[in-house]
């Protein structure tokens, strides 16, 4: 049984009550279209889908085995456990993110991060996306 993370969705935060699901989803598609994540078909389309999923109130439904099949094209039968894609593609996502808002995404005054998830197998490796202030 897949399990969600049990980390909260958008954790509210000074910044996020300023934030319109619209203004949130401007800041991702300008992470997307970014020189950076251009040339990375499968990690855009994996911040995509977590975004999209958090900012409509659906972060439940990210679990190991749906990213992998919705988004990473396995099998919806695939096994998490024999196929790490999405907890090695997850790792890149956040590495990128990391990359972007300290060059490409350095003026932008809110940022996204990707927590890792809890070390139990059966949860999302990938947490949803926290928008927060950069320090």
């Amino acid at each position: 049984m897949q399990e969600t993370t049990s980390s909260p969705v958008l954790q509210r935060q000074e910044n996020q009550n300023a934030l319109s699901p619209e203004q949130k989803r401007e800041l991702v598609q300008r992470v997307v279209n970014s020189e950076l994540f251009r040339r990375s078909p499968a990690l855009r389309a994996f911040l995509l889908y977590i975004t999209e999923r958090v900012i409509s109130g659906r972060a439940d439904e990210l679990k190991e085995q749906s990213i992998g099949a919705e988004v990473l094209g396995r099998k919806p039968n695939y096994n998490p456990a024999d196929d790490n894609i999405v907890r090695v593609r997850a790792h890149e996502l956040r590495g990128r993110l990391e990359k972007y808002f300290t060059s490409e995404g350095a003026n932008e005054a809110v940022v996204i991060t990707m927590r890792e998830a809890p070390t139990r197998r059966s949860s999302c490796p990938a947490s949803p996306p926290i928008c927060q202030k950069p320090s």
